[in-house]
């Protein structure tokens, strides 16, 4: 069965708090963000459900000062282990070629070093991740993709 994907509800942000997955738990608690739940009522996010169950929510959230550079994320719940890695691969890169279309020019966050998963999976999907310390704690590495320049 493959993925669906739908505009979050906030019954759908108020699952993912409730089941937000332990790797992701604690990549939100060492970046030390205080308000998930009210950061993400104020953003433009979609929900991602695999056989009817919430896999988590995601979002690319332009930087304020710069409308062509914008911060992609994915927060999962533990429905995340279950789900066979071919359906994500599929509905992730449909995702992220259409987040690269041209209507960003730079694609960058940060990820938790110690999530070896979610490094993996930026890597896969074709960002750059730059393993420097960075973050509260340096616990995190910055992940990146640039639009090609026009020659």
């Amino acid at each position: 069965m493959t993925m669906t994907t739908h505009k979050a509800t906030e019954a759908d942000i108020d699952e993912l708090m409730a089941r937000l997955c332990a790797a992701d738990r604690r990549e939100v608690e060492a970046a030390c963000i205080d308000d998930l739940r009210g950061s993400m009522l104020r953003a433009d996010i979609n929900a991602l459900r695999w056989r009817g169950e919430l896999v988590g929510l995601y979002g690319c959230e332009p930087c304020s000062d710069d409308q062509t550079v914008a911060s992609p994320w994915l927060l999962c719940t533990d429905t995340i282990d279950r789900v066979s890695k071919r359906a994500m691969a599929e509905i992730a890169v449909e995702v992220v070629s259409r987040w690269m279309d041209g209507r960003w020019r730079v694609l960058a966050n940060a990820v938790h070093a110690a999530n070896h998963r979610a490094v993996a999976f930026v890597r896969w999907l074709g960002f750059e991740v730059i393993e420097d310390p960075v973050g509260p704690g340096g616990a995190f590495w910055l992940f990146r993709w640039e639009a090609p320049r026009d020659v």
